[in-house]
């Protein structure tokens, strides 16, 4: 991978503990910075739901440097182009060590 590939600003959201109103305890996601990033679409479904609808789902991989997010776990998510990406698994690349790979779900809402 090229630092070249890292052509997607993409926005790292992770859950942050805080306290309501009364006192409890809560979790909420906020913004915890903007990568550089490369995006690239891994599969895509379509299926046949009730009503004559068609809902699609994909998978994505996301490369950024392993440096970028050193924290980065598997409860934090990605918003690019207006959408969210849950992540579902992250890896190391083997290829180069400065860099992580993470496949994704776009979530619809």
């Amino acid at each position: 991978m090229d630092a070249n590939d890292l052509n997607c600003r993409v926005s790292v959201y992770g859950p942050h503990a805080q306290k309501n109103s009364i006192g409890e305890e809560s979790s909420t996601f906020s913004k915890i910075k903007d990568v550089w990033a490369s995006a690239k679409e891994k599969t895509g479904t379509e299926k046949n739901e009730r009503g004559n609808t068609v809902s699609a789902e994909g998978t994505y991989r996301f490369a950024l440097r392993s440096n970028a997010v050193p924290d980065l776990s598997k409860d934090m998510y990605f918003m690019y182009a207006g959408s969210r990406y849950d992540i579902l698994h992250i890896s190391p690349t083997f290829r180069d060590s400065g860099f992580v790979e993470c496949t994704c779900k776009r979530i619809v809402e």
